[in-house]
């Protein structure tokens, strides 16, 4: 896809995660009323986040380890930003439903404990999309009598399509402001390894962006 006019390379490195993010929201058929949490506030979760509250979420609530990510999440607009470390998902969005739960659950951390903390705050009848891979050889216990009297569906979501990425691109023309500030850090081309690093190791960043020569 050719960049818009006025689109510059830095935000054009949010249309391909912008897309695959905007995948798994259709996927999981996010609409109009629904309750919806997400694991991790990376920034893939905090596009998912922006993507539910655009196709019709009441109520998107979040939760990650990281402060400096819950602080992000608020400023985008969740109900909900949750510290895992001090309180349950699934209890604090239960409390936010009258005991009910979300009719969608997000994982967009790679962990067995991630997607064991998404299960806990589904509703019954409501669906789980699994947005990140954990290492090959985990394995997830699953008890299929919960799954089948709560009516639970278990899906995920890879990778993106032309489609959304087209879409995403509208999206991102459409609100570059907001999606923009998941920009938080930049590098030139000599600073590649500075960048890997902290994007890596940093717990205070969120997108990072190495550009090239101009």
């Amino acid at each position: 896809f050719k960049l818009p006019d006025g689109l510059s390379y830095e935000e054009g490195t949010l249309i391909e995660p912008l897309a695959c993010c905007l995948r798994a929201v259709r996927r999981a058929g996010v609409g109009l009323g629904d309750r919806v949490a997400i694991v991790g506030a990376g920034p893939s979760g905090l596009m998912i986040s922006f993507l539910s509250r655009l196709s019709g979420a009441t109520l998107v609530a979040i939760s990650d380890l990281v402060p400096y990510r819950l602080r992000a999440a608020r400023e985008l607009g969740v109900d909900l930003a949750i510290n895992a470390v001090e309180e349950s998902l699934g209890e604090a969005v239960r409390a936010e439903t009258d005991g009910l739960g979300a009719d969608i659950v997000f994982i967009t951390a790679p962990s067995l404990k991630a997607i064991e903390a998404g299960a806990e705050a589904l509703r019954r009848g409501g669906k789980l999309m699994i947005f990140a891979p954990t290492s090959p050889e985990v394995k997830w216990p699953i008890r299929p009598n919960e799954v089948f009297f709560n009516e639970i569906t278990i899906m995920a979501s890879y990778s993106t399509t032309h489609v959304e990425t087209r879409d995403a691109l509208e999206i991102l023309m459409a609100h570059r402001e907001v999606l923009g500030k998941l920009i938080t850090h930049r590098f030139k081309l000599s600073q590649i390894s500075d960048a890997f690093r902290l994007a890596k190791e940093s717990k205070e960043c969120l997108k990072v962006v190495v550009l090239g020569a101009t």
